[in-house]
């Protein structure tokens, strides 16, 4: 972001909408009646003669490069966690059955609770239902950058 002046002729090329917003996101009132488009210009080049503006070109490139950087890095975390935290056949019942369950409780431990579960098998649950959200959650981020 940087800033820049803005004239009359700059806010002259906005439309009703974008300048009724732009003075309200600043608490600019307009200079008079609020249906007339010159009442926002006058009172925008009033009081916002400068704004922060996004630079939209080096952000493209930017959002280019985090895009990429970013998948590479997902990617490698979601192979740590296929890898590192591959979860047997009984821990995959397990997950199974708690994904089934966890529409019904409203957290783990309550689930854990009501089912009896002791302290160790609490432990067990809470870390297999980590690494399966860490897994959900690296895989919707793929997915979304993947889109960019």
């Amino acid at each position: 972001m940087h800033n820049a002046a803005f004239g009359r002729s700059r806010y002259l090329a906005g439309n009703m909408l974008e300048l009724r917003t732009l003075a309200k996101l600043y608490g600019i009132p307009p200079m008079g009646n609020p249906k007339m488009m010159i009442n926002w210009v006058d009172a925008l080049v009033e009081y916002l003669p400068e704004a922060k503006v996004v630079t939209w070109g080096a952000l493209r490139d930017k959002q280019r490069f985090i895009a990429q950087s970013l998948k590479m890095s997902l990617l490698e975390t979601l192979k740590f966690v296929d890898n590192d935290h591959n979860p047997n056949a009984i821990q995959l019942a397990i997950l199974a059955r708690l994904i089934e369950l966890r529409p019904r409780y409203h957290d783990l431990g309550h689930l854990c609770d009501e089912k009896g579960l002791k302290a160790e098998e609490k432990l067990c649950t809470e870390a297999l239902w980590k690494i399966n959200q860490a897994r959900q959650l690296l895989t919707e981020a793929l997915e979304l950058i993947t889109d960019l």
